[in-house]
């Protein structure tokens, strides 16, 4: 009994206690009924309140943002781009209705800034949901950064290194053969992932900054970032996903260009020059 409550206790501490290395994001009456149910209790419903609020942030905030990160083929900077250059289409197509506007030539011309307006709307509309549309077509995704990099962190005590070296080094090897065919995959990380100290039960406060790969990745440059090595999508859920996206995003930019190109027919001519 003594053991189990030292469990609970440890749980407690660790996850509820606005001291604690990962404290769970409740609200001060669930976080005081929890620590004072565990004085009275080893019972695991002595956490309930704490259970219930984590599963509800699991399937109200944690999941849907990770299903949209999931479908996100592109990086932030790639994205930014993106959003950029359908801007400056939108852009482009408006100047292009506006010169037609004040000029004296036909109102049928002023049609043409559609081919600017539609590709714009579209890309900006798709990089809003974090969606490129050049590399979905090709059916692929950038490299997030810790897949390019991999891990280099090493477990601090070294205990069983030996027994995982010839099992990692047979899956390298295999990795490398795969590699050989898709030059754009991802590296394979030198670190057992179940022996991460981040990812064990009791482990230290989650911090991606503090990460190895990421200041390698900082140190790219921009143009490295926004032209990306990228790998095949394999999940086809996220695919489809992403068609979905796609689909819209062409329905509404033509919708929204459609309307803006009609509209100018009606606007009378300024017949400032040409």
């Amino acid at each position: 009994m003594q053991p189990f409550r030292d469990e609970v206790s440890r749980v407690a501490k660790h996850y509820i206690a606005d001291s604690g290395a990962r404290t769970l994001n409740l609200a001060p009456q669930d976080r005081e009924r929890c620590l004072q149910a565990v004085q009275h209790t080893t019972h695991p419903s002595a956490l309930l309140p704490a259970f219930i609020v984590a599963e509800a942030n699991l399937k109200g905030q944690s999941h849907p943002n990770f299903v949209r990160w999931s479908k996100a083929n592109g990086n932030k900077p790639r994205i930014i781009f993106l959003r950029i250059v359908g801007a400056l289409l939108i852009i482009l197509g408006l100047t292009v209705d506006i010169f037609f506007i004040m000029s004296r030539l036909s109102h049928y011309l002023r049609i043409l800034s559609i081919t600017f307006l539609w590709p714009g709307l579209t890309v900006a509309i798709a990089a809003f949901q974090g969606v490129c549309i050049l590399l979905h077509f090709r059916n692929v995704r950038h490299l997030r950064p810790w897949e390019q990099f991999g891990d280099v962190e090493h477990s601090s005590d070294g205990k069983g290194d030996e027994m995982l070296a010839h099992e990692r080094k047979s899956m390298e090897s295999s990795y490398r053969g795969h590699s050989r065919k898709d030059t754009n995959s991802s590296n394979f990380s030198r670190v057992d992932p179940l022996r991460k100290s981040s990812l064990q039960t009791f482990g230290p406060k989650n911090d991606p900054s503090q990460e190895p790969w990421v200041k390698r990745y900082a140190a790219k440059s921009l143009y490295q970032k926004i032209f990306e090595v990228t790998t095949p999508v394999q999940n086809q859920t996220l695919q489809l996903l992403s068609d979905r996206t796609i689909f819209f995003a062409i329905i509404w930019g033509g919708l929204v260009s459609s309307l803006l190109t009609v509209g100018s027919l009606f606007v009378p001519s300024g017949n400032m020059f040409l």
